[in-house]
């Protein structure tokens, strides 16, 4: 959404990416909604690992 945010576009793959990391964090770690308030830059870096990552 910050990058949608500072492009002034939305973008499919951004929104992929997001949800790739939010699967990947939450289900696949175990994580909780509590961790990413806790350390919001290791979610952070997942989405930009997520968003160099080609489908």
């Amino acid at each position: 959404m910050l990058i949608a945010n500072h492009t002034g576009k939305e973008h499919e793959e951004i929104g992929w990416a997001i949800g790739d990391a939010i699967y990947e964090y939450l289900v696949k770690q175990g994580k909780t909604v509590e961790d990413i308030e806790k350390n919001p830059s290791e979610f952070a870096k997942l989405v930009v690992k997520n968003c160099r990552n080609e489908r």
